[in-house]
Parts: C-alpha cells; structure tokens; sequence
C-alpha cells in the first residue's frame, strides 16, 4: 500500500498516528462509523475521535457527516459533547471529539435499575436544557435515546451524534424518517411530515420514562407490532410513579403532535420544578442584535459545511436578505441577547482547568450525581401555569403552586412563546453560533 495514499500512518506498534493523535482501541462502533481512543500527542490530552468512511458514490452521506462536524463544532452547551476540529482525510473524515468516560445512559440504568425520581430528575433537566439549546438554534437532534447519552465522572449527562441531526424553520416541516426502534414519533412511522421539536419530545419522553421505570414504554419481539404499540400511545405507569411524573410523561407521549407538550412546557412543569424551583437554564450565550450591516465574512466562512449557498458571498447574500425581509428577526435576537445577559451559565469544561475536560474511572459519578449544589446553576425565572386533560386539579410543588384544570376533551398546547424558544432562522442561528465559535478561539 502506497503510504502517501493512507488515511492514517501504520506504524509497527498497534497505535497509528493522525495527524497530531495517536489513535488507540475502538470504544464504540455503529452501522457507518467507528470511535477511537485518542491521546494528543503534545498534550496528552485524550479524545475519542469518531471516523466516517467517504463513500464517492453516496453523496448524501458526506453531506450529512459534514453537517454533524459543523453542529458538532459549532454547538457550545455544558451538556453537549463538543468538538474540537475535523480532519478530512482521501477516504475518511475524522471528528475529534471531547472525551467522556462514563459510559452511556443505558449502561448505568442497566447496572442500576430504574433510578429515583429525584436521580431522574436531575438528568432530564440536563437534557431538556441541551435540547432547549438546540432547539432555539434552530437544530433538531432527531435521534435521543439512552445510547446517545453519555455520562461524565462529574455524574453529568453529555447529549453526542449529531449524525441526522438536522437545521428546522419553526414554519416548515421535515420528512425524513431517523430515531432508533423504541424512540421514533408515531408521526415518523406513518411517513408524515413532521416538527423537528415534537420528536425531540417525544424521543426525550421515552428517555424519561426508561430512566424511572427500569423499561420501555413500548416493546415487542415484532417490529410491526412494536411500531403499531407506538402509534396506538398506550402506556401503563407503574404504582409507583409520583402523580406529577405519570402526568408529564403523558403530556410528552401524546401521539398526536399537536397536543404533545411543546419543551418549554416540559421544562417548566412541577415534576421538573419539585427541587430547583425554576427551569433548567438553556445557556444562552449573550450576544449584540444581528443586523444586516453587520454581517462579517469571516463569520461566514465558519458556515460551509450546512449547504446554505455555493460560495461565502452567496450565502452573505442569502442572510442579508433574510434580515432585511424579516424585520423582526432583529428583536428576535435581541431576545436572545437579553436572555443570555439574565441567565448565569453553568461552569463548564472550558472554565475549568484543562485537564477537567477529560474523565476517568466511572466509580466517581455515583458519589457526585446528588453532591450539594448540583442543581445550582438553575436561575429563577417566573412560575408557569399549564393545562391538560386528566390530571389531577391541583399539584402543589414547593416552593410554587401550579394549578391544571382539567377538561372534558384534550385542546391543543398553546403556542411556543416568542423566541429564544422556537427558534428564529437557520441562517441567523448558525451565523450567531459561528461568531460566538470566532470568539472562542481568540
């Protein structure tokens, strides 16, 4: 073999060398990836570096994997694997990602059992602020389950794959067809149209319910079976679940989309509220309102990789007039901004000393899952009141009372507020995610 054609240089010993790492075993693999331990070779910082065969015949799936890479790299959230950089190689990309060495979800509730409400609790809130995140920068996961789930050493919880993760309009539907077996929407298997947000709640809703019952909500042997469980919503809650869990996993597994609860009603729901009193916070990064004079072309070299246009100007272009025709899209992301400015981020792996951002032995996260403090990074926001069908008429969670009236037939969750929470444009997110990126490297 010609070693000038070589992805990876092969050295005698059983590590090879890419680039600046030292790849070692493989700790995870899939239907067209592969993950590697890595070890940076002047640093020694450690990676797992995820490799994607280029297939020239199938263009589709290098667009998709360098769409992962630029969400992976450009997403900044304390419960969102991040990305260092990409490494495009004759027939492979190669994503170097930051390192978690606890393990998936699935294998702790496996080794554990169903957990307590108060342990479940504390990683949904984790989730339903990276999906909160997510969502407002306009991306849509498409694929949460217990395997996509990681577990830090700090007991924390870090959402990976964003391999058909895709970009959403609030206005617009998506159709293509992604989630593992047990976690798809009804509205996926029945090939409609669909709300990126919707499935996240849905997927997020099974999730929970994995993590407080020890199962799936739905299972059979037979996949026909198993995906007419799924559209048909049925779901037994076991004795005992508190009243406020049976009521919101009920509000997220509703089959109809259009009264499934949308996230930020899950996130200020009383189960989610019971210890922390406020919704998790989404860890929005403050930032100036985005107008058309201000765009930079340095910013919009960091977008390739979305499909926005053919060239930087075209999509300089394209943003221009997307601002410029949407007017409110400024006061848009002047919401953003004020939201960043009254929320207080968690600390982070990049505030913490380098050497943090890596873990080690598993055995830590059970002594720092419920350590005090844990839930400090929450700020206070106003209490919410939400209405649903066949619930109790009152819960009472310290220190907030929510009232649920109910009625005689399901209506429609009210509308998402204005953003942060549906999102604004695509264009406008990623531009914003790109600039902050910029900031981050200087």
């Amino acid at each position: 073999m010609d070693p000038h054609t070589d992805d990876v240089a092969k050295p005698k010993c059983a590590s090879r060398i890419l680039g600046d790492y030292t790849l070692g075993q493989t700790i995870g693999a899939g239907s067209t990836s592969k993950v590697k331990l890595a070890t940076h070779n002047v640093s020694g910082e450690t990676f797992a570096i995820k490799i994607i065969p280029r297939a020239p015949d199938a263009p589709e799936k290098g667009v998709r994997a360098l769409r992962e890479a630029g969400l992976s790299l450009l997403l900044h959230h304390p419960h969102i694997c991040s990305m260092r950089e990409l490494i495009v190689r004759p027939h492979h990309y190669y994503l170097v990602l930051e390192y978690v060495g606890g393990g998936q979800l699935l294998d702790y509730i496996i080794a554990h059992g169903r957990l307590r409400e108060r342990v479940a609790r504390k990683f949904a809130c984790q989730i339903a602020s990276a999906l909160a995140y997510c969502h407002t920068h306009n991306v849509v996961h498409r694929d949460l389950s217990v395997e996509n789930i990681l577990l830090a050493e700090t007991g924390d919880i870090k959402l990976i794959d964003f391999g058909v993760a895709n970009l959403y309009e609030p206005a617009a539907h998506l159709s293509t067809y992604c989630t593992e077996s047990y976690f798809p929407a009804p509205e996926l298997l029945d090939a409609r149209p669909y709300t990126g947000p919707a499935v996240d709640v849905w997927s997020f809703g099974v999730v929970l319910y994995i993590l407080v019952c020890g199962k799936v909500p739905f299972d059979d042997t037979s996949m026909p079976r198993l995906h007419a469980k799924i559209k048909r919503g049925r779901v037994e809650y076991p004795a005992w679940l508190s009243r406020e869990c049976k009521h919101l996993l009920s509000r997220m597994l509703a089959t109809d989309p259009a009264l499934r609860a949308p996230l930020h009603e899950v996130l200020a729901h009383p189960w989610m509220l019971r210890v922390v009193g406020a919704p998790p916070a989404p860890h929005f990064a403050a930032h100036a309102p985005l107008r058309p004079q201000d765009i930079d072309l340095r910013v919009i070299a960091g977008m390739r990789g979305f499909g926005f246009g053919a060239d930087d100007a075209e999509v300089a272009a394209k943003l221009r007039a997307v601002l410029e025709s949407l007017p409110d899209l400024i006061s848009a992301t002047t919401s953003l901004s004020d939201a960043g400015e009254k929320l207080t981020p968690a600390p982070t792996s990049a505030s913490r000393a380098t050497k943090s951002r890596y873990f080690g032995p598993f055995a830590f996260c059970r002594r720092k899952l419920l350590e005090p403090g844990a839930y400090s990074h929450f700020d206070p926001l106003p209490a919410t009141s939400v209405s649903a069908a066949s619930v109790p008429s009152t819960f009472t969670s310290s220190p907030r009372r929510f009232t649920f009236r109910c009625r005689a037939s399901p209506s429609p969750s009210p509308p998402a507020p204005s953003p942060p929470q549906d999102g604004v444009h695509p264009l406008v997110s990623v531009y914003l995610c790109a600039r902050r990126w910029r900031a981050r490297r200087v």
